[in-house]
């Protein structure tokens, strides 16, 4: 074996050794970053927690989301469809300038977005949980 041969074999070996050594590197970082991830993930709150509606109290319906006007309304009184629920919402100054029909579409893609709070009947009306 010539010199040169020689040098390919150790340089060989030696880029073998880089490569192990980021390997094991690698995957001493992913196992930290799993590590972490879990750690977090614990502490972290469900999605269902962080689907809260704002309190609409003591403030006027036009300065209101539609789905906090239409908790509001629903608390008050009785279950009402979504058309009567709109309407009412509407009537008491909430978005009172807009096409129903995107009010409507509002609020009830906002009720199914915060299922945990609000449930429609078989009857086709929605009702608060805990009223």
């Amino acid at each position: 074996m010539d010199a040169y041969a020689m040098l390919r074999l150790q340089a060989r070996a030696k880029r073998d050794r880089a490569i192990r050594a980021a390997r094991a590197d690698y995957a001493h970082t992913l196992a930290e970053i799993s590590k972490l991830s879990k750690a977090i993930r614990q502490k972290r709150p469900t999605a269902m927690e962080l689907r809260s509606v704002r309190s609409g109290d003591d403030r006027p319906f036009s300065d209101m989301t539609a789905i906090e006007a239409a908790e509001r309304v629903l608390l008050e009184g009785e279950p009402l469809r979504l058309t009567e629920l709109t309407l009412e919402v509407q009537a008491r100054g909430c978005r009172a300038g807009d096409d129903p029909r995107a009010v409507a579409h509002a609020i009830r893609s906002a009720m199914r977005y915060h299922g945990n709070r609000f449930t429609r009947g078989k009857d086709g009306r929605w009702v608060v949980h805990g009223a």
